[in-house]
């Protein structure tokens, strides 16, 4: 997934892998922080990592409604 709307690109990569009944899912962000952004890149990780947690914690709960 790349995303072209937010303050600097980013290209995201997801892995599914079957794993005891589930899903394991696997992802890596990369970002090309120029700018402002380079000086606050420390500070930016922990965000989107934390915002790509919640968005997938969002999708299995759609998947796993019954």
């Amino acid at each position: 997934m790349r995303s072209v709307v937010a303050p600097f690109p980013m290209r995201i990569t997801y892995e599914f892998e079957e794993s005891d009944g589930g899903t394991t899912v696997r992802n890596r962000v990369r970002g090309d922080a120029r700018g402002f952004f380079s000086l606050a890149s420390p500070l930016l990780a922990p965000l989107v990592r934390r915002s790509v947690q919640r968005d997938l914690e969002r999708l299995r709960d759609l998947l796993e409604r019954p």
